[in-house]
């Protein structure tokens, strides 16, 4: 009688194993062509790709002594003798701009201080402008230019500089001895002058009012070669000082 035995499952597996590894034997070759070839794109991919337009970016980075566009400055040197945040400065300060000055149209120091917090402009009146005489928190101030004391602490002989020659002005409050050495309990006020520009810059101003008031500016900057050497020269002249 003839026996029927039940045919092992191992041969099957065996088979559809080498089945899929011919598999993968032949399929790299193929694969290597594709990625060894010569990376030209096929046809009908240059003709669809799309060259977008050169984009130009350009910035302006402020800086503790420069320019300010708007009212609002965030860096200065004269709490820390450095580039700083206001943020980051231990020491109350406020900085009175470019901008704000021209729209105030300010002629003296003491009009251009004269909405900042701490700071009692025009101790001897409107009337005397020829002196730049104010307070910072109770106490006489001492002016400086670009980091340098001005000479005078009296009534007369003191140095006055017109605000149109200044890039910003800076008032520090609270003692300031020991980055600036002698100097009032109350605080200062530091006038950072124009520096020259890389742009050409043409200006020039007239102004006439009452009690024969007359004054005049102008200011011209500028590259003076292709070294980019730049000049900044400027003049004012007012009928009353």
């Amino acid at each position: 009688m003839p026996q029927w035995v039940r045919p092992h499952a191992q041969p099957f597996g065996v088979l559809r194993g080498a089945i899929a590894l011919s598999g993968l034997v032949l399929c790299g070759p193929s694969l290597a062509q594709t990625s060894g070839g010569t990376g030209a794109a096929p046809q009908g991919v240059a003709a669809s790709d799309v060259r977008l337009p050169e984009l130009n970016v350009t910035g302006e980075a402020e800086t503790g002594r420069g320019p300010v566009s708007g009212y609002v400055a965030r860096l200065s040197t004269a709490g820390t003798k450095t580039d700083t945040p206001l943020l980051e400065t231990p020491q109350s300060l406020s900085v009175i701009t470019r901008d704000q000055m021209d729209q105030q149209n300010v002629q003296t120091l003491n009009g251009a201080v004269r909405y900042t917090p701490g700071v009692t402009p025009e101790t001897r009146g409107g009337i005397a402008t020829r002196y730049d005489q104010l307070k910072v928190r109770g106490f006489d101030a001492d002016t400086y230019w670009n980091g340098m004391k001005l000479p005078g602490n009296g009534w007369y002989g003191i140095p006055q500089l017109d605000p149109f020659l200044m890039e910003r002005i800076e008032v520090l409050r609270g003692p300031v001895s020991v980055l600036y050495g002698q100097a009032a309990a109350g605080g200062l006020l530091n006038q950072e002058s124009k520096r020259p520009t890389l742009e050409p810059l043409r200006q020039i101003g007239l102004q006439f009012g009452n009690f024969e008031h007359a004054r005049g500016t102008f200011d011209f900057s500028g590259p003076l070669d292709a070294d980019r050497v730049c000049v900044s020269p400027r003049w004012w002249v007012d009928g009353l000082a």
